[in-house]
C-alpha cells in the first residue's frame, strides 16, 4: 500500500451521496473505483462523480491491485459474498450495517476477517457523532458514577405512511436480511455494547404490527414479511442492565433516545431523527441533582484531521469521515479500527439471541462462532 489509500465503493446510491464525500474528506485517501450491478450505471456514476474506474463486478474490483479498501454498501443478503471476495483478495473492508443478513453469514464474515489479517470495520458510525462522543467524555469524567442501566429507543415512521418512491421499500422482503431488529437494532445495540461491554445474555420479543404498507401516492400496497418492532433486555457481564426498543412503522415516532443511569447521575440524549447528529438535545444530572440541558463542545463537532465541509453539521458525513479516518489509522497501526467485525459479530449474536428468545420465550446467551465463548467487543 502506497502513501495514498485507495478506496473502491460498491453502491452509487448512499455510497455516492454520503460515503464518497466522507472518504474524500479524509487526508491521504482517494476514491478510485465505484461498482454497481450494471455497466451503464457504473460508468455513469464514475463520470458523474469523477471516479477513475467503473466496475459492474464486485469481485473484479476487489481483485484490482489499485484498490486498498472495499466499501460495501449494498443489501445485507448481497454483502456477504462481496465482503468475502474483498477479504480473500487481502483488501481492507468497510461493511454496511446490519453486519449480516443472518447469524450464519455473521459467523462466516467474522472468521474470514480474522484469518485475512486485514482491517475490517462495520458501518455503525453513530459513536463518532459529536453528541455521542460527548457522552463518552461525560462517562469518562464519572458523571453517572457507577453505571447501572443503559436504555435505548429508536422509533421512526419510515413505513407508517410510506410512498412508492422511497428507496428502501425493499425492506419489506425479509429475504434481503432487513428488519427493525436487524437494521435499527444493530445501530442501537452497538451503542449499548460500546457503553456496557460484552453481553452475558438477552431476552426479547419481535413482532409485526403493520401487515400492509399502503403507499400514499399510488394507493398500491405491499405486505411485509419481517418484523417492524422489537424490544429486549440485555444483561451485560459488567452487571449493567440494558434495555432497547426499535420500531420503523411507528405513528408520530419521536426518533432517538438514549439514557444512561448510574448511582450518582444520569445522561439523556434525544433526537428527532434516526441518529443524534447536531440537532440532538443532551441533558445531564450530576451528584444526584436534576437534569439540565448542556451543549456539545464545539471542539467535538469537527475533528482536526478532517477537512470541514459547509453544511455537514446536520448530516452523518462528519461522523462517517471520522470512522473512515480511524480505519485508515488502523491500517497504519496508529488507531483502533472500530466498530470492528468482532464487535459486529457479537452484536449480531445478541440479535440472534433476541430472535430465539422471542420464539422460545426464554433468556438466551449470545455465542460466537465456536458455540461456547462470547465474542470480544472491540
Amino acid at each position: 500500500m502506497g502513501a495514498v489509500v485507495r478506496v473502491g465503493i460498491i453502491s452509487a446510491a448512499w455510497g455516492a451521496r454520503a460515503h464518497l464525500p466522507a472518504w474524500r474528506a479524509v487526508p491521504g485517501v482517494e476514491v478510485v473505483a465505484i461498482c454497481t450491478a450494471h455497466r451503464e450505471t457504473a460508468e455513469a456514476a464514475a463520470q458523474t462523480h469523477d471516479i477513475a474506474m467503473p466496475f459492474w463486478d464486485a469481485a473484479e474490483m476487489a481483485r484490482h491491485p489499485d484498490v486498498d479498501i472495499v466499501d460495501v454498501g449494498t443489501r445485507p443478503d448481497m454483502r456477504r459474498d462481496m465482503c468475502l471476495a474483498a477479504l480473500g483478495a487481502g483488501k481492507h473492508v468497510y461493511n454496511g450495517i446490519p453486519f449480516a443478513a443472518c447469524w450464519e453469514d455473521s459467523i462466516v464474515l467474522h472468521e474470514a476477517a480474522r484469518v485475512s489479517g486485514t482491517v475490517a470495520v462495520v458501518d455503525a458510525y453513530s459513536e463518532f457523532l459529536a453528541p455521542l462522543r460527548f457522552v463518552e467524555e461525560l462517562l469518562g469524567e464519572g458523571t453517572c458514577g457507577e453505571v447501572q442501566s443503559i436504555t435505548g429507543r429508536l422509533d421512526v415512521s419510515l413505513f407508517d405512511r410510506p410512498v412508492s418512491t422511497f428507496p428502501y421499500n425493499w425492506f419489506a422482503d425479509g429475504r434481503h436480511g432487513a428488519s427493525a431488529l436487524n437494521n435499527l437494532g444493530s445501530h442501537l445495540l452497538h451503542l449499548l455494547v460500546r457503553y456496557g461491554g460484552p453481553a452475558a445474555d438477552a431476552s426479547g420479543v419481535t413482532t409485526r404490527f403493520v401487515d400492509e404498507w399502503r403507499y400514499a401516492d399510488t394507493g398500491t400496497s405491499v405486505r411485509p414479511d419481517c418484523d417492524d418492532t422489537a424490544a429486549g433486555v440485555v444483561r451485560f457481564e459488567s452487571g449493567v442492565l440494558g434495555q432497547f426498543h426499535v420500531a420503523w412503522a411507528a405513528a408520530s415516532a419521536p426518533g432517538f433516545r438514549l439514557e444512561i443511569a448510574g448511582n450518582r447521575g444520569r445522561i439523556v440524549v434525544t433526537a428527532a431523527g434516526t441518529m443524534p447528529s447536531e440537532g440532538a438535545a443532551i441533558s445531564v444530572a450530576r451528584d444526584h441533582g436534576a437534569l439540565e440541558e448542556v451543549d456539545v463542545p464545539v471542539r467535538l463537532r469537527v475533528d482536526s484531521g478532517i477537512e470541514p465541509v459547509e453544511g455537514w453539521l446536520v448530516d452523518p458525513r462528519p461522523a462517517l469521515a471520522l470512522a473512515f479516518g480511524h480505519m485508515v489509522g488502523a491500517m497504519a497501526g496508529t488507531h483502533e479500527a472500530r466498530p470492528s467485525f468482532e464487535r459486529a459479530h457479537h452484536v449480531q449474536g445478541i440479535i440472534e439471541a433476541v430472535q430465539r428468545s422471542s420464539a422460545e420465550r426464554t433468556w438466551v446467551r449470545p455465542l460466537d462462532a465456536s458455540g461456547d465463548e462470547r465474542s470480544s467487543t472491540r
